[in-house]
């Protein structure tokens, strides 16, 4: 699949798309790309020094902490697939709007619990 620059390949994902990365300095941009039809559906800019993200299972990518210059936080982990990201949120917002959220919406919006 052809991308644009140089292009690291990461890994793949559960749900199907190819990750690469570039950068330089301890900067690194994953760049999450459909495979069937080329788009770029994403990118995540890692700094501090996190140039040696990998892919772990294709559910999860592992950002080891580099404490250097910069004191980066710990290793953590970042979900990969769109759906891992709705169930988390949905873990803590599974509930109705309130009051104040609900009057902070605009006109028209759905008022319904978003999961």
């Amino acid at each position: 699949m052809p991308a644009p620059g140089f292009q690291l390949p990461i890994g793949f994902t559960e749900d199907g798309r190819a990750v690469t990365g570039n950068g330089q300095g301890g900067d690194l941009t994953h760049t999450f790309w459909n495979v069937q039809t080329g788009e770029n559906n994403g990118t995540v800019h890692l700094s501090y020094g996190h140039d040696e993200a990998r892919s772990i299972d294709g559910t999860w990518m592992k950002i080891p902490g580099t404490g250097g210059q910069y004191r980066a936080p710990l290793p953590f982990r970042m979900a990969l697939t769109a759906q891992q990201w709705v169930d988390h949120l949905c873990t803590f917002s599974a509930r109705p709007f309130t009051d104040v959220e609900r009057a902070s919406l605009p006109a028209g919006s759905v008022i319904e619990p978003p999961c």
